[in-house]
């Protein structure tokens, strides 16, 4: 009988500050796409499927692609679905057929195959993923993705796979021809388009880039051996008693606010991965244990239709508003790629009075929380005060003059790192 496996959590806990740096690098052209950011990281470590739901032009394949790009020696495959069908179209390249004589004369036929570049990619997307809902190759490649496995020449065979993503601006409908395909879909993020303040964020992004203004990036990246230490430790992130009641109670509350939902209850394969998924978002953020604030997954794992998606978010973000939640929400909209205190910092704006005012303001309100915070989270929300003191001088101290690119440009790193 082997012996079970005992965690060594030291080394993927250590890659958290890596995966928010790798993160916060491609948000620099990607504007507003943490949470898609975020879902691709859960779905890197789950092992499960991800759907990206949005109309054209909202930046779903470009962000993936800048992803991919941060996972060292990863190979990329992206495929337009609806011109595939069958499975086998991409995951086998050719097919040639051998004729053999064997003993006492007798012929037989061999059939060899090549496999193609979908079964040797890391990563694999789909695009116009739900276009056809007759397409029978939908559900190969789902399974393809939950299995990561394929037949070949009579033996079954493990790919390179680690994530498999689709996107799309079509959802099926969950009682028809694609509804298995659609259970499979484990996590299901709706990719909205900027508002107002991101278009405006996105104007200065791209001509900073068409100007060859660039913003200094940390070019962390993960390695696949990396993303496997992630995945092989996400089982043992203990999930407390209580976290399993907190969300046997959303899934109560979802279905007494509407039938609508009573599909939660029925499908228990979902259920238990949610909490494969409540894992990998705490090992990703340098936790060996789920906590409320993790809860925040369960927008992108319970709903069917999008219609559905501002009442699961009325249930779930108020259990995972924690204060030290709270601290690191503030400091992370202060920080904001593009946003003026992020333009100071690098010398592209002057906006000095409205940078320090902003700064102020989250030292302010981080003053006010502290004292409800205890232990290793007080100390961190202290050294995020005492880095948003420092950063105001430095600002402050340049106002009317040019400031010291290099020295507000570690300020901001360092309290970034800091958030790690």
């Amino acid at each position: 009988m082997s012996q079970p496996q005992t965690p060594d959590f030291a080394g993927a806990i250590a890659l958290a500050p890596k995966i928010r740096a790798v993160t916060d690098d491609v948000l620099i052209r990607n504007i507003d796409r943490k949470r898609e950011a975020t879902a691709f990281w859960l779905g890197l470590i789950s092992g499960y499927p991800v759907f990206l739901f949005g109309s054209y032009g909202v930046n779903k394949t470009q962000m993936v692609e800048q992803m991919v790009g941060r996972l060292l020696s990863a190979t990329f495959a992206n495929e337009l679905i609806p011109q595939v069908k069958s499975a086998d179209q991409i995951l086998v390249v050719s097919s040639s057929i051998r004729e053999r004589t064997v003993a006492e004369g007798e012929k037989m036929v061999d059939i060899h195959q090549v496999l193609g570049r979908a079964f040797l990619a890391h990563v694999f997307f789909g695009d116009e993923f739900f276009k056809d809902p007759t397409n029978p190759a939908l559900l190969e490649l789902i399974d393809y993705a939950l299995n990561g496995t394929v037949r070949h020449e009579g033996a079954k065979l493990r790919s390179s796979l680690r994530l498999f993503m689709a996107a799309g601006n079509e959802l099926p409908d969950p009682d028809g021809l694609m509804g298995a395909t659609w259970a499979r879909m484990i996590l299901r993020v709706k990719v909205n388009p900027l508002d107002a303040v991101g278009k405006r964020r996105l104007v200065t992004s791209r001509l900073d880039h068409q100007r060859g203004i660039s913003t200094p990036q940390s070019k962390a990246g993960l390695t696949l051996q990396e993303v496997d230490l992630l995945r092989g430790m996400r089982p043992f992130v203990d999930v407390p008693e209580s976290v399993v009641d907190q969300v046997l109670d959303v899934y109560q509350d979802l279905v007494d606010q509407d039938e609508g939902f009573r599909w939660i209850w029925e499908d228990d394969r979902r259920f238990g991965r949610v909490f494969d998924v409540l894992q990998a978002h705490a090992l990703m953020h340098g936790r060996t244990q789920v906590t409320s604030s993790d809860l925040t997954v369960l927008r992108w794992l319970l709903w069917n239709d999008s219609s559905q998606i501002p009442a699961l978010e009325a249930i779930v973000d108020p259990l995972c508003r924690t204060p030290f939640g709270e601290c690191r929400e503030l400091v992370d909209t202060l920080l904001a790629t593009g946003g003026i205190v992020d333009q100071v910092c690098q010398g592209t704006a002057n906006q000095w009075a409205n940078a320090v005012t902003q700064v102020n303001t989250c030292k302010t309100a981080l003053t006010t929380k502290v004292g409800t915070l205890s232990g290793a989270e007080n100390t961190k929300v202290q050294s995020w005060i005492t880095a948003l003191a420092a950063m105001v001088t430095l600002i402050a101290s340049s106002a009317g003059g040019s400031i010291d690119r290099n020295a507000a440009q570690v300020a901001y790193n360092s309290l970034k790192s800091a958030l790690s």
